[in-house]
């Protein structure tokens, strides 16, 4: 005997607990993944001899020098100059 729509018992698993049941089915799949990956053994330090040397560092390049930002500079004051009392390489 077939049950009718209107006698059939509603559904025990309702969309919020579905979703709950997804996060933690999720969640442990997560954790599992991270706990049973392989671990890579990536040492970020290099280990040598100290010694004694000179420190040698060159660069070379070729072409037109070019400046990333030019400026104008000047003065507002207009007039005419009558003495300058420092010389070259004074400290002033």
């Amino acid at each position: 005997m077939a049950l009718s729509p209107a006698n059939r018992r509603p559904s025990k698993i309702t969309p919020p607990r579905l979703i709950i049941a997804s996060g933690v089915v999720l969640a442990l799949a997560v954790g599992a993944w991270l706990l049973l990956k392989p671990k890579t053994d990536v040492t970020p330090y290099r280990i040598a001899e100290v010694t004694r040397g000179d420190v040698t560092s060159s660069v070379s390049a070729s072409g037109k020098l070019q400046a990333l930002v030019t400026v104008d500079v000047g003065s507002q004051i207009s007039g005419q100059i009558k003495t300058i009392n420092v010389d070259f390489n004074d400290k002033v």
